[in-house]
């Protein structure tokens, strides 16, 4: 399913990320041994008491990017450390939702939030060269994923033609 995201808003969350001194590490970074402090993956085989934190990852190796959450909606959202908030707020980030997928929208945001995403909850890592490559495809109003359960790919933007 094809889902749009504000250029600016992207474009704002993807500095912050750029320029944040450190990065926040989705689980699945945090199970990855290649960003692992002690290197190992690791696994759900029953034998570890406790899951992941983000004190089991080496911070410096996250690289900057940005998160696609799939929750309440579907979002853009910095990896960026400290987080980028929302003015006056203590908690609440600042997120780029999906035109298609947008909670504060009447409509039907959840069906598409479960054909896109799937039905559970989750958060797809987006590398910033990827967000960057994106953006510059060339003049766009707005970023395009396509985005299954299985997949986040990009979409090459129909190119906005300027009169002389």
């Amino acid at each position: 399913m094809r889902l749009h995201f504000e250029l600016a808003l992207v474009q704002r969350l993807l500095a912050h990320a750029k320029n944040a001194p450190e990065h926040r590490p989705t689980f699945d970074q945090m199970c990855d041994g290649q960003f692992r402090r002690d290197g190992k993956t690791f696994d759900f085989d029953g034998s570890s008491a406790a899951f992941p934190t983000s004190e089991d990852v080496d911070s410096a190796k996250i690289p900057a990017g940005l998160w696609l959450v799939g929750d309440r909606g579907l979002y853009l959202m910095s990896n960026g450390a400290p987080p980028l908030l929302l003015s006056g707020s203590s908690c609440s980030h600042v997120v780029a939702y999906a035109a298609e997928c947008d909670p504060r929208n009447p409509g039907g945001w959840w069906d598409v939030k479960r054909t896109a995403f799937g039905g559970d909850d989750g958060t797809v890592f987006l590398e910033a060269s990827f967000i960057e490559g994106l953006i510059a495809r060339g003049r766009v109003e707005s970023v395009c994923l396509d985005v299954t359960p299985e997949r986040v790919e990009a979409v090459t933007p129909r190119m906005t033609v300027g009169r002389a």
